[in-house]
């Protein structure tokens, strides 16, 4: 490829990326969060091929994401916080939202609250939420999909406040509040004794027999957290396959630029070394 050609490319896709916002921020709700060094870190790689016929002219694009920070979900370090989508969610939910999907304020959760940082100054988090809402209609999803989005991150919020009472004999434990058991089974539409069962138990299958061996509190606290977290990243890849749906090319593509995005660059600073020299080595081997 020659550099003018290149340089063409590179002016395509920036133009896509800037024109595109509402792409943009379902991304960075879902995908970044404030960091210690940064107040919009993207915590998922992504790899974005913007699609091109013989012409060079832009006939769609699609995106591919990996390494999506799934620990975030559950623990996060001092002055930091969980995903943007959460703070957003629980300060810019109406009444009839907060309602219908038991949203309540921010400060009681346990997946918020770890790190001591829920506000960040000079970002309003209810006027972002207002935004998400707003791209979930540009993006063509129904209230079925927009409600399972929801459902889905208050329900994670709450499973992170489910307690644990250890046995006598410390080998075993019983759900300390069944109340809020019983709020993540009904917005995840599941069974309540299910739940329960997967949060204390452990399943063991050898050839044909199970067996079920009682979690020690420790252990129901990581399956806990592991449940959280697989539940979140399977929400992320399902936006993002959402996102492809609504970028799928008009026609066949014959060329396209890549890119190569690692976690972490995110912010209004100019992309300066090493992020720029990583950006351009991704694209001059695509």
């Amino acid at each position: 490829m020659n550099y003018s050609k290149y340089t063409f490319l590179l002016y395509s896709f920036s133009y896509v990326i800037s024109t595109n916002n509402k792409y943009v921020l379902f991304c960075i709700s879902l995908g970044n969060a404030k960091t210690v060094r940064n107040n919009n870190s993207s915590r998922f790689g992504k790899f974005v091929q913007i699609h091109m016929n013989a012409k060079y002219s832009i006939v769609g694009a699609s995106i591919v994401n990996y390494l999506l920070e799934k620990t975030r979900v559950a623990q996060q370090s001092k002055t930091e916080r969980n995903y943007h989508v959460f703070y957003q969610m629980t300060a810019g939910a109406n009444a009839d939202e907060k309602n219908k999907y038991k949203i309540n304020a921010a400060n009681t959760y346990n997946y918020l609250t770890q790190s001591g940082c829920i506000d960040m100054p000079g970002v309003s988090d209810s006027k972002n939420f207002e935004a998400l809402k707003l791209a979930f209609q540009i993006l063509n999803m129904g209230p079925e999909d927009v409600d399972a989005i929801l459902r889905t991150l208050s329900a994670i919020l709450h499973l992170g406040n489910v307690k644990f009472n250890e046995s006598a004999d410390k080998e075993s434990v019983k759900i300390a509040n069944p109340d809020v058991t019983a709020v993540v089974a009904s917005l995840l539409g599941v069974s309540d004794p299910k739940l329960i069962e997967a949060l204390t138990f452990k399943r063991l299958v050898v050839r044909s027999d199970v067996t079920m061996v009682p979690y020690k509190a420790g252990q129901a606290i990581d399956s806990r957290d592991s449940i959280a977290k697989a539940i979140y990243d399977a929400l992320f890849q399902k936006v993002v396959d959402g996102i492809n749906a609504s970028l799928v090319c008009r026609e066949n593509p014959v060329n396209f630029v890549g890119v190569l995005d690692i976690f972490g660059f995110e912010g209004k600073q100019l992309l300066l070394s090493p992020p720029f020299s990583l950006l351009f080595a991704s694209m001059r081997m695509s």
